[in-house]
C-alpha cells in the first residue's frame, strides 16, 4: 500500500523526502499506518477508499475534488469515513468540493452546501440555511421537504407569521410581509402523530386533525400520509410523517 502511494507521488515529481513524512502522518490519521505493507487486493472497500484519500492528500493539494467517493460502501463504513474525512480536512484546511446525492453526507461534513437542480446552482449556504430556508419549491423538495402547502401570510405575532393554507391557519417562525404568498414546508421527521387529545403541555405549535390514507414501512421507520381537511372544507392537504415501527404499533396506526 505504501508503495502504491509512493508510485503516485513520484509520478507527480515528488522525492521521498517530500512525500514520505506526510504520507506516514496521513496514514496514521486515517487509521491505516498498521496496513502499510498490505497489497491492494488484501484491503476492504473502506480501507481502499482510505488509501485513495491518503494518496490524494499526500500531494497537499490546494483544491480537492471528491465525486461521490463513498457511494458504494455500506452505511456504517460510509459514516466512519465521513467522520475521518471531516477531521482530516479540518486539520489540513484543504478546500474540498464534495459531490453527493446523499443529504446525510452533506450535513455530516458540515461545510457550505451548494444545491444544483437542473444543471443550475440554486442555493449556497450552511446546512441550517439550506435545509431550514430553501429558496424555492425545487430546492425544498431536493433537501427532503415532502409537505409543501401553498398559502398567504395573514398575520404576524411575536416573531412568528400566521399563514392561511387552504382554510387552515398555520403558524411558523419567521418574518414575512403581510399578504405575501408562501409555501408552508414540513419535513416528515418534524411531524408528530398523536391519537386522541394532545396534552396541553405539548410544545407543538400547530395541531391538526387528519385521517391516515397510507402507511409504508421503510426499514426501522414507517412513512405515514395523513389527509388534513377542516370540517366542511372542499379541500385540504396531505401531510407526510415518519414514525418508528414501535410507535406505529403502539398507536395502532392503520389506513
Amino acid at each position: 500500500m505504501l508503495e502504491n502511494i509512493r508510485f503516485f507521488a513520484e509520478m507527480r515529481g515528488l522525492t521521498a523526502d517530500e512525500w514520505q513524512p506526510s504520507c506516514i502522518d496521513i496514514l496514521k490519521f486515517v487509521g491505516l499506518d498498521a496496513f502499510s505493507d498490505r497489497r491492494a487486493g488484501q484491503l476492504s472497500g473502506g480501507e481502499a477508499q482510505r488509501v485513495n484519500l491518503a494518496r490524494a492528500m499526500v500531494l497537499e493539494p490546494q483544491l480537492l475534488l471528491l465525486d461521490e467517493p463513498f457511494s458504494a460502501l455500506d452505511p456504517p463504513t460510509r459514516s466512519r469515513l465521513l467522520d475521518d474525512l471531516g477531521a482530516l480536512l479540518s486539520e489540513t484546511a484543504t478546500t474540498t468540493i464534495f459531490v453527493t446525492h446523499d443529504l446525510g453526507e452533506a450535513v455530516q461534513l458540515n461545510g457550505q452546501i451548494a444545491v444544483i437542480v437542473g444543471n443550475r446552482l440554486r442555493q449556497v449556504g450552511t446546512s441550517d440555511e439550506v435545509f431550514n430556508a430553501p429558496v424555492d419549491e425545487e430546492v425544498a423538495a431536493f433537501v427532503g421537504v415532502e409537505t409543501m402547502i401553498p398559502g398567504r401570510v395573514v398575520g404576524q405575532k411575536d416573531g412568528c407569521v400566521l399563514v392561511n393554507a387552504t382554510g387552515i391557519q398555520l403558524e411558523a417562525v419567521g418574518e414575512v410581509a403581510l399578504g405575501r404568498e408562501v409555501f408552508f414546508c414540513l419535513r416528515p421527521e418534524d411531524v408528530t402523530l398523536w391519537r386522541g387529545e394532545l396534552s396541553p403541555a405539548s410544545s407543538a405549535r400547530n395541531r391538526l386533525n387528519g385521517t391516515i390514507t397510507r402507511l409504508i414501512p421503510q426499514g426501522p421507520l414507517v412513512r405515514v400520509t395523513v389527509e388534513c381537511r377542516p370540517p366542511g372544507a372542499a379541500m385540504g392537504f396531505a401531510l407526510v410523517a415518519l414514525v418508528t415501527r414501535p410507535s406505529a404499533q403502539e398507536m395502532e396506526l392503520a389506513e
